[in-house]
């Protein structure tokens, strides 16, 4: 009830008037006294997110929603409304200039259901709907990670969340239709490259492991070895019917699984010098069914055979992030200085990418008068599986036509976050990637983007 009064404002305030897994579903500030009121910094939240607490003081362009919000949050209801925007145009490096924009509308809510009905936990809920093409397909340079994040996983509406989590003691349980990414090898979301974006882990094992805005069945355990300290072990079904594209983002069922997939994470939470950081290592393994990468059930390469591919049940991989702040902010957001680090590995029977890495700078107060707005500087890299990349040298030098060698591809991006009002924030950017679809012969690519963020 309170949800549906929530979305009936929001038709009503036409006339009234943060996103990314760590760093964009959680970043915050105060001012002066003395200094000009400035907008709240807003963040690209990787809705998904954490379960927040309910604030007053989180940056939405509609406000208060003519006081419907902070009546909904009083009653234990968060509710959460976010478009996002990602557009991206090829300058060069193509051989046919393109631009295309990508867009993901997301609402949701978070109850406490303390406070709603004097039940002990948290409910979170969310929908979402991408759109839009891929630059990739417009230019026909086909990136190992895409230039817009937010496109993926098809044009359709989602369930994203629908999960219950309470805590009892140390321990922290979670469960329901849910993401691996909200809880393991999760990262922030500023930049636009998908190198420097969300989880690593569901970008290059994406068949058996489900980012956002896709959700499985699955559930985590959570247990605090000590105050800055946790552990944390996850179960989730492999089920292609919920990374269908074609219409089926709401399958709830249990039939079409074809494995689990289960990670577990140690997270460590140091103020070095009194900088907060959060440092982060993990493990997971999957026995869904994948077919090999290159072989087929006789062990030969398929690609000369034509037969049918050897089927696989273990996958595993390693991950770790780090953000560590540098340098403290000043009283009004100011000269906030951090890095961040980002790393997945995995076994090399079934994806093209063996493993992707990610690190960068981010600097608040740049510009004199603007001291929460932010410039990110960052450099990803990502590895083709090397059993392809042998194929593909054996098939080159047998004469295969049109056979191109993929090796390692590397991405910077550079990108300008301005605050434009409370709940609106713009990051244009320019990505330049060198040796793109991995190719060491292909010329290097430069891409300006946009990505424009509004939470409501």
């Amino acid at each position: 009830m309170f949800f549906s009064m929530a979305l009936a404002l929001t038709a009503q305030a036409e006339g009234d008037v943060r996103p990314a897994a760590d760093r964009a579903g959680s970043v915050q500030k105060n001012e002066r006294a003395a200094e000009p009121a400035v907008p709240k910094p807003t963040k690209v939240p990787e809705i998904p997110t954490q379960p927040v607490r309910p604030t007053r003081d989180d940056p939405h362009l509609l406000g208060s929603w003519g006081g419907i919000r902070p009546a909904l949050i009083d009653h234990g209801i968060t509710p959460r409304v976010v478009y996002l925007s990602e557009t991206a145009a090829a300058l060069d490096g193509v051989s046919r200039r393109d631009a295309a924009n990508a867009t993901q509308f997301a609402f949701g809510f978070t109850a406490d259901l303390q406070k709603l009905a004097d039940l002990p936990g948290t409910f979170q809920f969310a929908i979402n709907k991408r759109s839009g093409p891929r630059l990739d397909d417009l230019t026909g340079v086909h990136l190992l990670q895409f230039s817009q994040e937010t496109w993926g996983r098809g044009r359709i509406w989602r369930l994203a969340q629908a999960w219950y989590q309470v805590s009892l003691g140390k321990w922290t349980l979670k469960a329901g239709r849910t993401a691996p990414n909200e809880d393991f090898n999760s990262a922030a979301c500023d930049f636009q490259s998908l190198y420097l974006c969300g989880t690593a882990s569901g970008h290059i094992a994406a068949d058996y492991w489900y980012n956002y805005p896709s959700s499985s069945w699955g559930g985590r355990i959570k247990y605090a070895l000590r105050s800055d300290l946790t552990l944390q072990a996850g179960l989730y079904q492999v089920n292609p019917l919920n990374i269908d594209p074609s219409g089926r983002g709401f399958n709830l069922n249990f039939s079409r699984g074809t494995g689990v997939l289960a990670p577990v994470e140690i997270a460590f939470t140091p103020k070095p010098g009194g900088q907060p950081g959060l440092y982060k290592a993990g493990f997971f393994f999957s026995n869904a069914r994948r077919p090999d990468v290159v072989l087929d059930t006789n062990g030969d390469y398929r690609a000369l055979t034509g037969a049918a591919a050897l089927i696989r049940r273990e996958q595993w991989g390693l991950f770790g992030n780090i953000k560590q702040q540098l340098q403290s902010p000043r009283p009004d957001g100011s000269h906030r200085l951090s890095l961040f680090a980002n790393g997945t590995w995995i076994s090399n029977q079934t994806e093209t990418l063996a493993g992707k890495v990610a690190g960068g700078l981010q600097y608040t107060g740049l510009v004199r008068g603007r001291p929460i707005d932010e410039l990110g500087i960052g450099i990803g890299m990502g590895k083709v599986n090397d059993r392809l990349s042998r194929l593909q040298q054996l098939l080159k030098y047998r004469g295969f036509a049109g056979t191109v060698v993929q090796s390692t591809e590397y991405t910077v991006e550079l990108y300008y976050g301005i605050n434009i009002v409370e709940g609106l924030v713009i990051r244009p950017n320019v990505q330049y990637t060198i040796q793109p679809t991995g190719d060491a012969h292909r010329s290097p690519l430069t891409v300006l983007g946009l990505k424009t963020v509004a939470t409501f």
